[in-house]
Order: structure tokens, then sequence, then C-alpha cells
């Protein structure tokens, strides 16, 4: 690309730190062996702001020693050191397609594509499966390429398999749909801001003058919105690819799923088949970034699917969806107009397919449906009560502020503590509380035990959890991660069974707090809070691994809360101390049981799947028990 193409353009002025060494266009090649950042940012930004630019226009009294600019027609190309030095070229002369695939292989941290063609592809494929003749000449393999990360601003400037093979080499590539998806994205809000503003036309609330210029005024909020939209969007892929091999195997599961229900063509999209899902599971490798986007775009449009048919889309709990979309400009003015939209069901649909696929991941819906047996409406009204409880948006976004700040390993830790806390509480709601998810206060008694729980949870909490979350917050911290900010999400890591304790408040009519404090009491007394720590720090070596460990979780926690409901049942009037001490006095055969066979694995090293889910299967007689 160039500095007169609006992708190319506007990409290498995202920044003054960048360095561009080296680009090419159809008409010539630029080269900047050592650029001073500073000075060739302001000659780019020069010619960016020229009607029609080229790279002949740049000053080359700009470039560093050894640069040029070189004509594409030329038939040979005389080499400065510097430039060999720079692409690891020997020859002194070259052609300028040589020069173009020398500048591709080049060890850089990015290769930003802005203009159009098709320059890469895997090395079993031929130049005809690229599709581009006009560049077959400088085409390379992706198995050649010494970047770092690869954007595709313009389309289709790596083939499919290209990307794939780049990513399995531990390079960084999306696809081209997601790099470029903010353009497809504003067009959507174009449309539908102008629909908008079409009704307030016709019912005179503005002229067509005003209309212009409050469209003027609104773009920039508008560009806000479309970069996090694919912020987020890109944020998935980071997530839900950085452990990868975990959810290989539901991922198999997911796209089988998807070629019955949304007719995903496996071997159009390049993803994996059943040799190479198996290759890949030997591996210990799961989906890369350009196979996860596919499957990431395939699960929202299952979910819009649902949607948009859903009488969901119509109760008044989706407005906030509808009235986040717009910017707060339209919003006091034209509040009768955003009600009344034409595509309000589509706007509704899109942005909850987008939040709950890009928080949640693309196999999450599934996953969640395969282990509870539940509908689609039923797994979305489980989150939306979920969303509320915690205001989950607000958390996500207290770590989406750290960009920049601390690692980005950091980061990903702390949401991984907020999708741990969105998965457990809405696997409660969906098995224990499934048939009252759409009555009315089935939110408020979720959200009010969550408001009174949060601020107190440091004080209800027993020693192993506490040195649990103090463990956190001090691994934050030392990237320095704020320690508020540490804080919060450390705390949020012991609120799974935030809804457990709600109802059995509620069922026995006792203070939601008093609970709590059973609640753990009961865990620090049996032992139940180093078990699940001990059962949460097994890695799994596969997927079906990893379901044991989430079953033997469960266990635990069904145990911890059977043994609350019990005492909060019948010894409730008592504190919480006597409670605990008399309900023990009462059932010493369970209480010796739970305590010894927890002091034995306490005893061994290195604790095994195999050991835990013997505990597991006697709990589960003790639940029998008591039920």
């Amino acid at each position: 690309g160039d500095m007169s193409g609006d992708v190319f353009g506007n990409g290498l002025l995202r920044s003054e730190a960048v360095k561009l060494v080296a680009a090419f266009n159809h008409l010539h090649i630029f080269i900047d062996p050592n650029p001073d950042p500073q000075k060739s940012f302001k000659e780019r930004q020069r010619l960016f702001k020229m009607p029609r630019s080229s790279w002949k226009d740049y000053n080359v009294s700009l470039l560093s020693r050894g640069g040029g600019i070189f004509d594409r027609a030329a038939k040979t190309i005389t080499l400065t050191s510097e430039i060999r030095n720079l692409l690891g070229i020997k020859a002194t002369t070259v052609t300028p397609d040589e020069l173009i695939r020398a500048i591709l292989k080049t060890q850089v941290d990015l290769i930003w594509f802005g203009g159009i063609g098709t320059y890469i592809k895997s090395s079993r494929e031929s130049n005809a499966d690229a599709d581009d003749r006009s560049n077959d000449n400088i085409r390379i393999n992706a198995v050649d390429l010494h970047a770092k990360v690869i954007g595709e601003g313009a389309n289709l400037g790596v083939t499919q398999r290209g990307r794939i093979e780049f990513a399995l080499r531990g390079g960084r590539i999306n696809t081209d749909a997601i790099d470029n998806s903010a353009g497809v994205n504003t067009s959507d809000y174009e449309v539908n801001i102008k629909i908008l503003l079409y009704e307030a036309l016709a019912k005179k609330k503005l002229t067509r003058a005003q209309r212009d210029k409050l469209l003027m005024s609104i773009s920039d909020d508008v560009a806000a919105k479309v970069l996090y939209n694919n912020y987020l969007q890109t944020q998935a892929i980071s997530q839900f690819t950085v452990n990868g091999h975990e959810y290989l195997e539901t991922h198999r599961r997911f796209i089988s799923h998807l070629e019955r229900s949304v007719k995903l063509n496996r071997a159009l999209e390049f993803l994996p088949d059943e040799e190479t899902f198996e290759d890949r599971s030997n591996a210990g490798i799961g989906l890369t970034r350009p196979e996860y986007a596919v499957v990431l775009a395939y699960s929202k449009i299952e979910l819009y699917n649902f949607l948009i048919t859903s009488s969901l889309t119509q109760e008044k709990q989706m407005e906030s969806f509808l009235y986040e979309y717009f910017p707060p400009a339209l919003l006091k003015k034209f509040d009768r107009e955003i009600q009344d939209h034409p595509l309000r069901r589509e706007i509704i649909a899109t942005q909850l397919t987008n939040e709950l696929v890009n928080r949640l991941g693309a196999g999450f819906v599934f996953r969640i449906k395969e282990a509870t047996n539940s509908t689609l409406e039923e797994i979305v009204r489980a989150y939306l009560i979920v969303r509320e409880m915690f205001c989950t948006e607000d958390c996500f976004k207290k770590v989406e502020e750290l960009d920049y700040v601390v690692n980005s390993k950091v980061q990903q830790a702390m949401l991984q503590i907020i999708d741990d806390l969105i998965n457990g509480c809405m696997m409660w709601l969906l098995t224990k509380h499934r048939a009252h998810l759409a009555k009315p206060g089935t939110l408020s008694l979720f959200k009010q035990a969550a408001e009174k729980i949060m601020p107190k949870l440091q004080s209800v909490l027993g020693k192993n959890d506490l040195h649990d979350v103090k463990e956190k917050v001090q691994a934050f911290t030392r990237y320095k991660a704020p320690k508020d900010v540490a804080a919060f999400i450390a705390k949020l890591s012991k609120l799974h069974n935030t809804c457990e304790i709600a109802h059995i408040a509620a069922s026995n009519k006792q203070d939601v707090l008093k609970t709590t404090k059973v609640y753990f009491k009961v865990g620090t007394e049996f032992k139940f809070d180093w078990l699940l720590n001990a059962a949460r720090h097994i890695e799994p070596e596969h997927d079906w691994q990893r379901r044991l460990l989430l079953m033997i979780i469960a266990d635990i926690l069904n145990t911890q809360a059977m043994i609350t409901r019990h005492i909060m049942g019948t010894l409730a009037a008592r504190s919480e101390d006597d409670l605990l001490k008399a309900w023990r006095e009462a059932h010493p055969d369970i209480t010796n049981m739970i305590l010894k066979n927890i002091e034995e694995i306490q005893d061994v090293k290195g604790i095994r799947t195999s050991a835990m889910a013997v505990i597991s299967g006697n709990l589960r007689t003790i639940i029998d028990t008591l039920a």
C-alpha cells in the first residue's frame, strides 16, 4: 500500500512510534532501513493529506542511510549494504520481484496489508489456489515468514490456509473479515442512525440541515462504539485461543453441531477434519486464531438466528441493549424514534449476540446447553440475570482499562475470573432454578443478595479463601495492576455460589449475610475451601478430564450448600459458630467421614483427578443422606 490509500494510510498514522522499514505498491518499492520515527511520521502525514500521492513523492532526504525508492518497472535494482543487511540479501543487484519477496520474508514486528492482492499462501497450495495471477511472481509461502504479526486491512492478503500455517508456527493473525469488520460495523451504524433520523425528519422534529450537522457531531461517538465492538471481538479471539487446547474437544463437537445447525461447510472454511483434530489433541494444540475467528462468526450466526425469531427481543428488559447502541446525543431527543425503530429487534439481537459470544466464547452456549440440557432461551435468560447481578460489563471494563498498564496475561487471568463467575452462576440457575428464570422477582432476589454480599465478603471468608484472595491480589499487583482493581477482581472468584446462598436464605426466611457467614464457615470447618482450591489447580490433560474436574467441583459445592441448607433449616436461631458446632455434634458420622477423606488426600503429594473423583463419590453419598 501507500499513503494515498485510506486503509494503508490511516493504519500508518496510528502511532508516531512506528518504524516503517519497507513498503510496496503497484508502482514503487519503498525502503528505509533505520527510519527516524518522528520525521517519517510527519512525512507520511504530509503524503496522506495530499490529494493524490505515491512513494515517489516521499522526501528522500528524510530516508535513513542506504534507503531508497525504486521503480517496479526497472529491470534490476542495485542494493546498498544497509538494505542487504535489513533484508538478509547477499546479492548486490536483484529484480523488483525478488526484492518484494525478500521484503515479505523480512524479520519484522508487523506486516500490514492495506492494498489489493494475495501475497501469502500456504506451502501446500499452488499459486492457482490463491486465485490472484497478477501477484504470482511475488507471492511467498507462510512457512517463509519471519514477522510476528500480520494485519489484513485489505481483503485476502493471505489465504486462509496460509493464515493457519503461519499461526501454527507461532505467528499472530486473525482473518481479513475480523481485521476489516470495523468498516462493516460503521456502515451498519450509518444506516440505522439515518433510519432513526428519517423518522424524526418526517415528524418535523429537525430539518435536513440540522440532521446533517447532528450526524457530523456524533461521528466520534460512533467511531468509539465501532472500535470498542471490534476490540471485544479480537479480545475474545485472544482470550479463548491462549489455552485453546483445553477446549479442543468441545470445539470439535461444536463444529460438528454447527454443520447441522447453520450448515457450516468445514472443508470450505478450512476447519480441521477429524484426523487433524486427533493430531492437534496429541500435540496439545487448539484452534488457531484464524480458525477460531471462523467458529466465532458461525457461533454468532446461530445465536442471532434464534434471537431474531424469539419473543425475548420484545421484552422490556432488552431495551437497554437498544439504548446502548445509539450515541448519547440521540437518546433524550429521539427516545420515541429509538423505541419505534423499524430494526429494533435486529439491533437488540445483534447487540446481545455480540456481547454474549465475545465475553464468553464461541463454544460457550453450546457447552452449557450440552451440560444442562437447557434451551437457548433459558441460557440467555440466565445470562441476563447474572449480568445484572454483578454488573458484569462494568467488571470487564475495569480490566480493559488496564490495557498497556499490565501484562496482557494478567488481564486474561482477570477476565477468566469474571467468565468463571458468570459460568458458575449460570450453571446453578440452569440446573436448580430453571423453571423460575422468567418469573417476576427472580432477578431482584439474586441481585439484592449480590449487592449485600459483595461489600461484606472480606469479613465472611474463611482462612483458606482469604489466603487465596490475598495471593491473587499479590499476583496482579506484582504486574502493576492497581490494588483496588486487583482486590475487586480477586473477590469475584469467591462469589460463584451467590445464587445458592440467596436461595438458601430465602427458602428458610433467613438473613442473607448470616447465611453467607454460615456457608463460608462450613467451607472452612469441613475444609471444602482447601479441597476446591486443590481441584482448581489440577491442570486437565484433555477435555474429558476437564469435564470430570468440573463435576468434582460441583459435588464439593453442592455438599457445602447442602450442609448450609440443613443448618439454616433446622438450627437457624443460634449464632453462626453455635450453629456449626451443634450441627457437627448432631452428625458426627458425616463430619468424621468428610474430614477423614480430606485429611487423607492432604497427605498425598501431587493430587490426581482419580483421588478427587473418589472423594466426589463419597460427597454425593452424603448429599443423598441429607436430601
